[in-house]
């Protein structure tokens, strides 16, 4: 019997959730992600370690593969459980957005200020980065969310996704950003030969972790609910580099 999607719920609110057999295409993406980061990863790992460890051992050619094929595993495995527990529901005077593990996302039809639709999703935007919802085209019965989202919301139009470079801008410097912060800057740390820099270093990328988690990270609704809690431990980590360098 083919998938359908439940209507049934609270009064006057329809209820979506995405089709299971459109993760196959979800998962391949993923994959297609971490294909290349992975050796690159594994690649910066051993340059650094080497230097610092010039005998390579046990770490480098068996654990950290193992790690990182484990890691990779597991993403696809939480990347499941988020398709198959999403849920939708479109009230009278809401949209709410559930996923197993993620905090409730609502919109109300006065925050929509755009709506813009793609080969492959649908992007509801509001004046605040953090209450966006992207909708896959994997949604079952997709158009019938589509024509009752333009009643829900007649004064916004749907429109063409368009990507613009200032959004490519945006996106290039968020990924390098988090290079620095998570990657090149507590490597540098841990192998500069300035001993000079490590202190005001350390102390930089602590701060800089700290407000990664006031400003982005405890007000996404993108980040796993527990992910908010285990968050605090990215301010440790530079001071503890910081501190295996001065003692």
């Amino acid at each position: 019997m083919p998938e359908t999607t439940d209507h049934s719920g609270a009064a006057g609110a329809r209820s979506y959730r995405l089709d299971p057999s459109g993760f196959d295409e979800e998962r391949r993406r993923i994959l297609v992600v971490l294909g290349p980061l992975a050796p690159l990863l594994i690649a910066l790992v051993w340059y650094f370690d080497g230097r610092l460890h010039p005998d390579r051992g046990f770490f480098d050619f068996i654990v950290l593969p193992i790690i990182l094929v484990w890691t990779s595993f597991r993403s696809v495995r939480r990347a499941r459980r988020g398709w198959e527990s999403l849920r939708l529901e479109l009230r009278t005077d809401k949209l709410i957005r559930k996923r197993s593990g993620y905090p409730d996302l609502e919109l109300a039809p006065g925050d929509v200020t755009r709506i813009a639709e793609s080969r492959r999703s649908m992007v509801i935007e509001t004046a605040s980065h953090f209450k966006r919802l992207v909708i896959n085209r994997h949604l079952l019965d997709y158009e019938d969310f589509r024509a009752n989202l333009r009643a829900w919301a007649p004064e916004v139009e749907i429109v063409p996704a368009v990507r613009s470079l200032r959004t490519w801008i945006l996106s290039v410097a968020s990924v390098l950003g988090c290079i620095c912060l998570f990657g090149f800057g507590p490597l540098y740390l841990m192998d500069t030969p300035h001993r000079e820099w490590v202190v005001p270093l350390g102390i930089a990328l602590c701060l800089a972790n700290l407000a990664l988690i006031l400003v982005f990270i405890f007000r996404s609704p993108e980040m796993p609910s527990r992910f908010r809690y285990l968050a605090w431990i990215l301010p440790a980590l530079p001071l503890l580099a910081m501190f295996s360098r001065l003692y």
